[in-house]
């Protein structure tokens, strides 16, 4: 190879090379500002407030089933007693009921964090009576046997409201309160209604 040949190959090798670099540069410049665009977004949306759920007639303690339960709700709600894993992901999350020692607060969330189910037991009080609700609420959609909460207690459930008030059938006050989505009574009873019964069994366990 000539001396004059040798020459233009250094040429041409030498004018790529001022363009290799700068594509380089380019592309670490480009890099650099998406993960700072990256970063700053993540920051951003941490401490961006969490749009809180709305609070409705099947609303506990600000808690509504169909939301996520939020940073702030979980503090109001306090330290979880216990945490029980249930199928598909789900958790039953046990939190302190000021009027009892061994009952709790139940939730149940979903594997993204939202509330499906709530049961809260209620301290006995005379005048907190179902019928106080049925001037609230209207008739309830259907009543069933609650086996489980002891003799001659009923569930009083009303579907679209997404309330069941527990009471006893003759003395009708008022045990505990479940706080679901709104569904129809073939959803509720697939759901959260399998334990319910059309006679009145007494069964040792209670769901607390």
């Amino acid at each position: 190879m000539s001396r004059a040949t040798k020459r233009q190959n250094l040429a041409y090798e030498q004018s790529k090379r001022p363009t290799n670099t700068k594509v380089r540069t380019a592309l670490i410049i480009f890099l650099t500002i998406l993960a700072l665009l990256l970063v700053g977004a993540t920051t951003i949306r941490h401490f961006l407030p969490t749009e809180e759920p709305p609070i409705q007639s099947n609303s506990w303690d600000g808690v509504t089933p169909g939301y996520v339960l939020t940073p702030k709700l979980n503090q109001q709600l306090g330290e979880p007693v216990r945490v029980q894993n249930l199928p598909a992901e789900k958790q039953k999350v046990f939190y302190k009921n000021d009027g009892f020692k061994i009952f709790y607060n139940e939730v149940i969330l979903n594997k993204d964090g939202v509330v499906e189910f709530i049961k809260t037991p209620v301290s006995y009080d005379e005048s907190n009576l179902f019928s106080n609700y049925i001037t609230e609420h209207g008739l309830p959609d259907f009543e069933l046997y609650v086996p489980d909460a002891g003799l001659g207690k009923k569930a009083y459930v009303y579907l679209e409201k997404g309330l069941v008030y527990v009471a006893h059938e003759d003395k009708p006050v008022i045990e505990q309160i479940w706080y679901f989505e709104p569904t129809d009574r073939n959803t509720f009873m697939l759901l959260w209604g399998t334990s319910l019964s059309e006679d009145q069994k007494y069964q040792e366990t209670f769901p607390f």
